[in-house]
């Protein structure tokens, strides 16, 4: 408990000092998903709700003339340090961590908009439109989302690796699996499906998916160029060149803003040549055994 006692006054002070050193808000972005990790890798779990909710109650009282810092920054941290511990805990491969993670603090991030405009009555998305002279855009809806899972891809990602390398130093290892590609050809493709028919229902949540198969797209790429780099270059040459082709022929003839559709052409290739690879390694392996 006291341990808990002092990561909690540890992750206040950090706050306050945001107020005199904005910028510093990274220390929480980066920091304090670490010190949640610790408290669940290293103490009771019974204890982590008494840490998470101590936390959030001490940062609310002290930083009360900026309670969206709490909201925006605090409690996501917290969730996300949390999600971690478990993962690693678990032994849960990389990619799903990175996934899993990612998806809370976007999701975090948007259920952090309508309360903050409850409390201090200000419109999170309008105001960041408005800084960047977007408030008149007319698709400007379809903008928000990609913008937060791209800052939540890089924010979860730069803190992956500060817990990794920093927990390694108390003699707790990330251990990476290996991952079926059935599964993460089925997400994937479950994923452009999903794109494809949300346009017809809410395009911003098309355009959100679309951005997380972009995110599985890149984990397909670097495993690709690892496994057969001569493969990955002439697919991502071969994807890229009927990208332009099928954006060249079909752009025009699809209703703004739903070409961006268009952009699946890469990902779903990528996916394909993936799992083509992955049957034929081992179809491969097999011939091997047999031929043993």
């Amino acid at each position: 408990m006291t341990y808990i006692a002092l990561m909690c006054a540890i992750n206040v002070i950090f706050v306050l000092l945001t107020t005199i050193l904005p910028y510093l808000f990274l220390l929480i972005i980066f920091l304090l998903p670490l010190t949640s990790v610790i408290i669940y890798l290293f103490c009771k779990k019974r204890f982590f709700p008494i840490y998470a909710i101590s936390t959030i109650a001490l940062c609310l009282i002290f930083n009360l003339w900026r309670v969206t810092d709490t909201i925006f920054y605090v409690v996501p941290s917290i969730v996300t340090g949390f999600l971690f511990g478990v993962c690693i805990e678990r032994k849960v491969p990389v990619f799903f961590t990175i996934l899993l993670t990612t998806i809370a603090q976007v999701a975090l991030t948007y259920a952090s908009f309508p309360l903050i405009k409850l409390i201090v009555e200000v419109d999170t998305i309008e105001y960041f439109l408005r800084v960047f002279q977007l408030s008149e855009f007319k698709f400007k809806d379809y903008l928000p989302p990609i913008f937060i899972l791209a800052i939540s891809s890089i924010q979860i990602l730069f803190t992956f690796l500060i817990v990794k390398e920093e927990i390694a130093k108390l003699k707790i290892e990330v251990v990476d699996k290996d991952i079926n590609a059935w599964v993460v050809f089925g997400i994937q493709m479950s994923l452009i499906i999903f794109s494809i028919i949300f346009v017809f229902i809410y395009g911003p949540i098309s355009l959100l998916l679309l951005g997380f198969t972009i995110f599985i797209g890149v984990y397909q790429c670097v495993l690709l160029f690892f496994k057969n780099k001569i493969l990955f270059l002439v697919s991502i040459i071969s994807a890229v060149v009927i990208e332009f082709l099928i954006f060249g022929l079909f752009s025009q003839k699809i209703e703004r803003p739903n070409a961006y559709l268009l952009l699946l052409v890469i990902p779903l290739i990528m996916n394909i040549v993936s799992i083509s690879n992955y049957c034929l390694e081992n179809h491969r392996n097999k011939d091997k055994l047999n031929k043993g």
